[in-house]
């Protein structure tokens, strides 16, 4: 098969894969960003991949794959595979032990370079056993042009006289962002008081020279065996073994530096069968062409030693992307008569359930950059990876002064992670802010109130602009002299009520409105500046009203009788 290059960053645990009918060979870190929780995805692979331990995982760019591993008698070996699953050992040993500081190799890593030839990475120890025994590890290269024939270049990390107290194993290999190589790494071993190693990094701009970055955070002391996938949108996937003796488990973190890891939560492989009985260590991750990743490891205690995988695919490995959306409209903004008007537009930010990364947000003017606005988003990073929630929404705040000049304007919202881009454009016409409109208040009842009796006011209130933000009755019983708030609530669209409490004989309750927009501009209704007014007068009873109807209608039949007198008269 042939293939197109179009990414060159490999990864040291899958380094290139080829999609169907080998057209296209690709980073397999940049196509298949993931975010389901993992956790319980992982299901074991049946039956044994091959007889031995310490397995690593190399994607070959015929479509094929090669596995290197620790021989029975000694030595790194590799076998070959079409599918990953279904294994034939090649002949002869990849790397041979020797007796100068490589008593025992192992550990394996393998990257491609940027010309096409491949560079090993290994461990090589004095001895059987750990730094607990005496015996000193050392992290060694080698070269090759076809991945099967080697030739070593000498040791890449020094243990000795260095905090790494005489012990680096189990590497493995990623290229950064930036095109460098960091080795990770098994080392910083110390007795406190029994012993105990670490996962280490060490950095290099050429493969071969390294410098100690120090241990990894956010893993738990004990940590070992990394495996490491990058994905294109700066997120490190990193596999590690961890847990009592004898009862390791594997485990996983992320970062989006290579230093700082969070691990998430639970075991992806729990030990407990017939080929991973006490322990499952030493992993080693690729991912598929078809999206599926598989984990490779072993257990230790077993002899012979049986090189098992568990898998897991997402739902839908080829859906990447995400969205933006502002779940908000409005594109009409008044610019305010005074003050500062304050918008805040939701922006939702959605991804698939595969989705893997942190996104990128910005914002800026598309043509013409208006004066007297201001937009800011409240966060500039979204970190999407490995969270239960498929969607998260930032605020787009936009501030208007009065400076600002009406007209049509463009804001452009853009999300990025790694080579994935998503924009959406947010209209903002700038409009001079009219005041709120009050009508006629209507005062029921009207006129003059009995003693202690409530009285209702309503009004209709509109605003073409930003809209009413609030209606306010200021009322006084003190001619003026102090104000009394009351709300008015929206009883229909446009128009308030609210109630004045009644008060005693012979008060005078004068009131007038006052209308607030969401441009904070203003409007009064106050009966010209005169106040709607209205007195409480004494309630009269019904035998009050009788006597003085009684005697109007005396007094008026007198005045007819006199008039009718004169008349005759």
């Amino acid at each position: 098969m042939t293939g197109i290059t179009i990414a060159k960053n490999n990864t040291a645990n899958s380094s290139r894969i080829i999609l169907a009918l080998g057209l296209v060979i690709i980073l397999a870190s940049s196509l298949f960003p993931l975010a389901e929780a993992p956790t319980s995805c992982w299901t074991k692979d049946s039956g044994v991949r091959l007889t031995g331990g310490d397995p690593f995982v190399l994607a070959l760019p015929d479509g094929t794959y090669r596995m290197y591993y620790g021989a029975a008698g000694g030595g790194i070996q590799s076998a070959i595979s079409s599918d990953g699953l279904n294994w034939t050992e090649e002949t002869g040993l990849r790397i041979a032990n020797s007796a100068e500081g490589e008593y025992i190799v192992g550990g394996t890593t393998v990257i491609q370079l940027d010309d096409g030839s491949y560079r090993m990475y290994y461990s090589g120890n004095t001895g059987p056993g750990g730094p607990d025994m005496g015996v000193t590890g050392r992290i060694y290269s080698a070269i090759s042009s076809d991945s099967l024939n080697w030739e070593k270049e000498g040791v890449r990390v020094e243990s000795v006289g260095t905090p790494d107290n005489g012990w680096a194993s189990v590497p493995d290999v990623v290229r950064t962002f930036d095109g460098r190589y960091r080795l990770y790494y098994v080392g910083n071993a110390v007795f406190q008081p029994y012993f105990q190693d670490y996962i280490v990094s060490a950095i290099s701009d050429d493969g071969l020279n390294f410098t100690r970055e120090g241990i990894v955070a956010g893993l738990p002391p004990q940590a070992h065996d990394p495996s490491v996938i990058t994905f294109s949108n700066g997120t490190y996937w990193l596999f590690y073994a961890y847990g009592a003796p004898d009862r390791n488990r594997i485990y996983a973190a992320r970062s989006t530096d290579g230093r700082n890891f969070t691990p998430d939560p639970g075991a992806i492989v729990v030990p407990g069968g017939t080929y991973d009985p006490w322990m499952a260590i030493d992993p080693a991750v690729i991912l598929f062409a078809d999206g599926t990743y598989r984990v490779y490891y072993w257990d230790a205690n077993l002899y012979p030693s049986f090189i098992v995988s568990a898998s897991w695919r997402p739902s839908n490995p080829f859906l990447r992307g995400f969205s933006l959306t502002l779940s908000n409209n409005e594109s009409r903004f008044m610019i305010p008569t005074q003050g500062t008007l304050v918008r805040a537009l939701p922006l939702e930010i959605s991804w698939p359930p595969n989705f893997l990364g942190n996104i990128s947000l910005s914002a800026s003017w598309v043509g013409t950059t208006p004066s007297g606005i201001n937009c800011s988003l409240s966060s500039d990073l979204v970190a999407a990876h490995w969270k239960n929630l498929l969607a998260e929404s930032v605020n787009l705040t936009v501030n208007i002064d009065p400076s600002a000049a009406p007209g049509n304007y463009s804001l452009k919202i853009l999300g990025s992670s790694g080579e994935v881009t998503e924009s959406t454009v947010q209209s903002i016409n700038l409009m001079r802010a009219l005041p709120p409109n009050i009508g006629e208040p209507v005062q029921d009842p009207p006129g003059d109130v009995e003693p202690y009796q409530n009285v209702t006011v309503t009004v209709n209130v509109t605003d073409l602009g930003t809209g009413v933000c609030n209606v306010t009755l200021w009322y006084s019983i003190d001619n003026g002299t102090t104000w009394i708030p009351l709300n008015m609530t929206e009883i229909s669209p446009s128009t308030y009520q609210t109630t004045i409490p009644g008060y005693e004989n012979c008060t005078w309750v004068s009131y007038k409105i006052i209308v607030y927009d969401n441009a904070e501009n203003n409007a009064t209704r106050d009966n010209n500046g005169y106040c709607y007014k209205y007195c409480v007068v004494p309630e009269f009873s019904s035998a009050t009203v009788l006597v003085v109807f009684t005697a109007l209608t005396m007094l008026a039949a007198a005045l007819t009788k006199k008039s009718n007198t004169k008349r005759f008269d």
